[in-house]
């Protein structure tokens, strides 16, 4: 039997690697399970969605598992030589310069979190409960994504830079409110700002790999790790999770085969719609 947990594991982590927010989907599935089944579920708590990240950190890892092989490969072999070719630091130069603006996007998030968490905590809390932000950040979400048609035929490419890396950090730090979408606003960012099709969703994808592992660390304690793991204690959840795991993988390399092709404009479509259907059903 399905339970409500099996419906929010399910969708946190399917949702996940998706240019859409999985928060809101997790609310709404949530919402739609009250509505069938007339009971008043209680939210989940969140270190238990931070622990349904593990799937996706484990998917994003798998899916550049080339790459980070590579790397650690070629580390290793750097590190037992004591002179290195041209070729040899221009590579290693290159992953550091990734790595440091994945690190600086990431601090500017931080930054605007805490000081979101400071001046605007209240407002935040009661606003992550209604449906109204979690509408408009979807209407946000989908006009972003809608805006690539813009640039689709735009071929173009640019540098990146730390001055790029802040406005990616900064466009991340808005998807700290309800219903907006952390991959596709990153996607959308990084394109606008010059990067290819492939470097921005790769990089998107990183940044996201990293907030979530800092997001993990940060609710790490014995005593709630011991507190939530027990809802994954069972065969029926494991099953469960794999599925969905194995979804999500298949949802990221096809949003990642969309978004090099540039087609991933399209998905506006499915934030936006909903709420004009609505709206006009509202009027008329």
């Amino acid at each position: 039997m399905v339970s409500a947990t099996d419906v929010v594991i399910a969708t946190q982590i399917i949702t996940e690697t998706l240019p859409i927010s999985s928060s809101s989907h997790v609310w709404l599935a949530q919402n739609i399970w009250e509505l069938f089944h007339s009971v008043t579920l209680t939210p989940p708590s969140e270190f238990f969605m931070d622990l349904l990240n593990i799937p996706t950190i484990l998917v994003i890892t798998f899916f550049f598992r080339r790459p980070v092989f590579k790397v650690f490969s070629r580390v290793f072999k750097l590190a037992r030589k004591l002179r290195f070719s041209r070729e040899e630091w221009h590579w290693a130069s290159l992953w550091m310069k990734i790595v440091g603006y994945v690190i600086v996007a990431n601090l500017v998030t931080l930054a605007m979190y805490f000081t979101f968490k400071h001046f605007g905590g209240n407002i935040y809390t009661a606003s992550s409960t209604t449906a109204v932000p979690r509408i408009f950040g979807w209407t946000i979400t989908g006009l972003l994504l809608l805006s690539l048609w813009l640039i689709r035929n735009n071929y173009k490419q640019t540098e990146f830079s730390s001055t790029k890396a802040v406005l990616v950090g900064l466009a991340q730090g808005i998807c700290l409110l309800p219903g907006i979408s952390r991959l596709g606003t990153t996607f959308v960012a990084s394109r606008w700002l010059g990067l290819s099709p492939r470097r921005a969703i790769e990089y998107s994808l990183l940044l996201q790999g990293g907030l979530l592992i800092g997001n993990l660390l940060k609710g790490l304690r014995p005593e709630t790790l011991a507190a939530e793991a027990s809802k994954f204690a069972s065969w029926h959840t494991f099953i469960i999770m794999a599925l969905a795991t194995a979804i999500s993988y298949a949802g990221l390399r096809l949003v990642v085969k969309l978004a090099i092709a540039r087609k991933l404009w399209p998905a506006g479509f499915y934030l936006i719609l909903p709420i004009v259907v609505t709206v006009l059903f509202s009027i008329f």
